[in-house]
């Protein structure tokens, strides 16, 4: 078999010299700058170079890296493969993601963490390298695919860029397991981007207060959501899937069973996020409060509500809604909480999550509960995600504690 090699960039120069004047072009990044040769954006920019079974070279050009990759792949292959290894090595990357997407459906893996793989795989992976002959990935296809997620215009965030790499490492491996022959460094070694770490604010009483004040003179109706939040932790697709049903007022529960996503009812985060909590009596009040001013019942006929909220359905019971009683979506209650933010003055780039994290912190810091219960009531999967991320306690000093345990262990009482 003829050595291996990866397409040819015609765009760009292989060896610049920067030193005698070559210039660089907006085809790079500020870590990997790229200088145009005389063929820039000239015909069909990748070129597959390689010599035939026979030994003929040949020069073919691709719109894409992966195109042009696959065409190498399939015109170099050796012709006297065993039947065992082209069944193997000769199926595709989007085989061995459905493949993937079948195996967890079997094993009744968490469906949030399924349908999040299948739309990496659908939407990034497999238009990226599905065409591809599995066994022939190379370390250099994960270099690509991180250039190829960069130039993709609705991936803004370099976190999803990152969850995205995530979803092609599982897949890899995956394919690893199932006895293609690939190498288990395909995908180590590979520069991703820089991610700024959220900054961690710490929000008090007063101020969830003062915000929960700010969306009452936007929209009255939301206000429900910030005591929901901060006084039972439930996270914001949470609050928006909340039934009244799943309220028990007399006893003082609440089910969290469900939440609500692009308008659409989605399974929880985790498994510990299903739970039924017990709640303050201040959130009951609020409840009440909220069921008085809009009840379940208050929607405008359906002829008129068709009229008006044609993509929608009535609310099915739902806490928080539209004032015409249909669902309400995200997007509508994220606008109203960022105004409210500004309002209220809270710090730039305070989060709805951050009113789950005050929950947590109210609980681990009150003494009235022991750290595996806080973990319960916060829903969190590991006990470390409680007390290292979330419960953010004051210096000792600060708190106006003290310690006293060791004067009651070493001095005896007379």
């Amino acid at each position: 078999m003829n050595k291996r090699t990866v397409p040819f960039d015609r765009w760009h120069k292989t060896y610049p010299k920067p030193d005698r004047g070559d210039s660089q072009c907006g085809c790079g990044k500020w870590n990997r700058p790229l200088y145009p040769s005389s063929d820039h954006g000239r015909g069909l920019r990748w070129q597959a170079r390689y010599k035939d079974r026979s030994g003929k070279p040949h020069r073919v050009a691709f719109g894409t890296w992966s195109e042009a990759m696959s065409h190498i792949d399939n015109e170099t292959s050796p012709i006297n493969e065993t039947a065992q290894n082209w069944a193997v090595g000769g199926r595709t990357v989007a085989f061995y993601a459905m493949k993937f997407i079948e195996r967890r459906e079997r094993m009744n893996a968490l469906q949030r963490t399924t349908i999040s793989y299948e739309q990496n795989f659908r939407n990034y992976i497999i238009p990226f390298s599905g065409i591809r002959v599995a066994s022939s990935l190379r370390w250099a296809d994960s270099i690509a695919f991180v250039d190829y997620l960069l130039t993709r215009p609705r991936l803004r965030s370099p976190r999803t860029v990152i969850q995205i790499f995530y979803a092609w490492q599982v897949l890899v491996n995956y394919m690893i397991d199932e006895g293609v022959p690939l190498s288990e460094n395909v995908t180590s070694r590979v520069t991703l981007p820089e991610v700024m770490p959220r900054s961690d604010i710490r929000l008090t009483p007063g101020q969830v207060m003062s915000v929960a004040s700010a969306i009452r003179q936007l929209a009255p109706r939301y206000e429900i959501a910030v005591w929901l939040a901060a006084c039972a932790g439930l996270r914001q697709g949470e609050v928006l899937g909340l039934r009244w049903e799943n309220i028990d007022m007399d006893r003082g529960l609440v089910s969290i069973t469900e939440q609500q996503q692009k308008g659409k009812t989605r399974p929880l985060k985790t498994r510990s996020s299903y739970a039924t909590l017990a709640v303050d009596a201040f959130l009951v009040e609020r409840l009440k409060e909220h069921l008085l001013r809009y009840p379940p019942s208050e929607k405008k006929p359906l002829a008129e509500f068709k009229q008006q909220e044609s993509c929608a359905s009535p609310s099915r019971g739902f806490i928080l809604t539209k004032p015409t009683g249909a669902p309400l979506h995200m997007n509508n209650f994220y606008w109203r909480w960022r105004q409210a933010v500004e309002i209220a003055g809270l710090p730039a780039g305070t989060r709805f999550h951050s009113l789950k994290r005050f929950y947590t912190s109210v609980l681990g810091t009150s003494g009235h509960h022991d750290p595996k219960t806080v973990q319960h009531l916060s829903r969190h999967a590991r006990f470390a995600q409680t007390w290292d991320v979330y419960v953010m306690a004051p210096p000792p000093a600060v708190g106006g504690r003290k310690v006293t345990d060791f004067s009651e262990a070493f001095i005896s009482p007379e």
